[in-house]
């Protein structure tokens, strides 16, 4: 069995997922629906949001854990792939029936954006088990959230961060922005998801943009009086 197992399943769950987006542009171009149409604007949010999700959680777990995290276990891995199947069985193959015309029957995207975010779930919780078996914390050198040791407190033990901060540096994340100048206007990108912008202030915490560098008015005259201090003949040409 390759080292790389589990990982090899994630990347090609999240491919699945990346080719229905691809159908669901497929059916807006073939079966000429209105680009106002939500429930489909939805689903494509949808999937792409879950790829990501599912990404994140992946690496979250592999800084904590180390590389044995890429291998997994049979639990986790019969679990990533009978999502795989569901996936590809309930939701891939509608999408692209839909897509080749082959269906004329009600769409149902919002019924087929459930079942993806059923999905999602089921493998971020299979993920979670899967780290819970290998140990439910890990040392800070490893972690994603380092917490830094208290100076006043002497001791050998490592600091350890359990899978709960993680979960809550997740949350963290997805309410946090950070400023972008784009010409004179402020653009807000979250930090979770890059792609995610708005021009509008969000809530939450937001980054601002670096303060430009202020040069004191004084400062020319402090060094010059400093060089007349040790010349007495530039001390003259002040006077």
């Amino acid at each position: 069995m390759s080292p790389t197992a589990f990982q090899h399943q994630i990347t090609d769950l999240v491919a699945h997922l990346l080719r229905c987006r691809e159908h669901c542009d497929a059916i807006v171009a073939n079966r000429r629906i209105s680009r106002e149409h939500g429930n489909l604007d939805n689903l494509r949010a949808g999937l792409k949001t879950c790829s990501n999700s599912i990404w994140f959680e992946f690496n979250a777990l592999r800084n904590v854990l180390g590389s044995r995290i890429e291998l997994g276990d049979e639990t986790a891995r019969y679990a990533v792939s009978r999502n795989i199947r569901d996936l590809e069985a309930s939701v891939e193959h509608r999408l692209r029936d839909i897509a080749a015309r082959r269906n004329d029957g009600p769409p149902g995207f919002k019924d087929i954006l459930r079942r993806v975010e059923r999905i999602e779930e089921k493998v971020k919780t299979a993920m979670m088990d899967l780290g819970s078996r290998f140990g439910a914390v890990a040392p800070v050198s490893t972690a994603v959230i380092q917490i830094r040791p208290n100076p006043k407190i002497k001791s050998s033990k490592s600091k350890r961060v359990s899978f709960t901060e993680v979960d809550n540096l997740r949350h963290h994340l997805k309410d946090s922005w950070e400023e972008t100048r784009v010409g004179s206007s402020i653009l807000y990108v979250n930090c979770y998801d890059k792609t995610k912008t708005q021009w509008t202030r969000p809530s939450g915490y937001i980054k601002p943009l670096p303060k430009p560098a202020v040069v004191p008015l004084w400062q020319p005259q402090v060094q010059t009086m400093a060089l007349a201090r040790r010349d007495p003949m530039i001390q003259y040409r002040i006077v």
